[in-house]
C-alpha cells in the first residue's frame, strides 16, 4: 500500500507541473511565445494603417473658399471648368464678367449667354437657372457637378468637335443626344428621348470631342 502511494503521489505531481509549463501565459513569461499584449506585434500590426480616400465630386473656388460641388453649390449660379483643377464659381453673370470678361455675355438670359469657344448646359428650358461651362475635352460626370437628372437646355458654342449628352441606364443601351457646332437646344422637353418621352431632367454625363 504504501509502495503505491510511493510511486502514484510524485506521478500525479509530475503531470500537474507539465501542464502548468504548457498552458500560454507560462510559454510567455518563459519567452517561448508572445501574447497579444505584446508591444512590438501591436507596433507592427498598427504601423501600416490601410488609407481610404473620401469620395469627393468637383473641387470649385467660390469667393475665395473651395466647395464640392457634389454636395451644392451655396448661392453661385454660374460655375466654369477653366482647366481640368481650375473651377471657379460666381453668383451671377455680372460677377463671372467683373472677375473674366472674356468668358461672360453681360445682360442676356439668351444661348449667347454662352461665350464663343465653350459649351453649356443650363438648370432650365430657354437658357435659365444654374449653368455649367466647359471647353476642355473629356467625359464630364453631372453627379460630380450635382447637375446629374437636372439639365434643359444647352448651347455648343465652339466651331469644332461636338457635345455629346448622354444617359446612363442599366441593362440597356445609353441614349445619347448629340449637339453639333453652333448650335442651341432651347427646351429638352421637345427632344424625343429614345425609350419614350423626352430628355428633359435626363442627362447624366456629357463628352465635349
Amino acid at each position: 500500500m504504501f509502495l503505491k502511494r510511493w510511486i502514484v503521489l510524485p506521478l500525479v505531481m509530475l503531470m500537474l507541473t507539465l501542464n502548468l509549463m504548457a498552458t500560454p501565459a507560462a510559454l510567455a513569461e518563459m519567452g517561448s511565445a508572445p501574447t497579444s499584449a505584446d508591444p512590438a506585434l501591436t507596433n507592427e500590426i498598427s504601423s501600416e494603417p490601410e488609407q481610404l480616400e473620401e469620395a469627393h465630386g468637383v473641387m470649385a473656388t467660390y469667393h475665395g473658399e473651395l466647395i464640392d460641388l457634389s454636395q451644392g453649390w451655396q448661392d453661385a449660379q454660374i460655375c466654369v471648368e477653366f482647366a481640368a483643377e481650375d473651377v471657379r464659381c460666381f453668383a451671377d453673370t455680372a460677377e463671372l464678367a467683373e472677375a473674366e470678361p472674356e468668358v461672360a455675355q453681360v445682360g442676356t438670359r439668351s444661348a449667347y449667354a454662352c461665350p464663343l469657344g465653350w459649351a453649356c448646359l443650363w438648370e432650365h428650358a430657354n437658357y435659365r437657372g444654374r449653368r455649367l461651362q466647359w471647353r476642355n475635352k473629356g467625359r464630364k460626370e453631372l453627379s460630380e457637378w450635382k447637375f446629374r437628372d437636372q439639365a434643359s437646355s444647352a448651347y455648343n458654342n465652339r466651331r469644332l468637335y461636338g457635345f455629346v449628352l448622354e444617359d446612363s441606364r442599366r441593362g440597356l443601351p445609353n441614349p445619347k443626344m448629340y449637339i453639333g457646332v453652333n448650335h442651341p437646344i432651347s427646351d429638352f422637353t421637345k427632344q424625343r428621348y429614345l425609350y419614350g418621352g423626352n430628355w428633359n431632367d435626363k442627362v447624366d454625363a456629357v463628352t465635349l470631342g
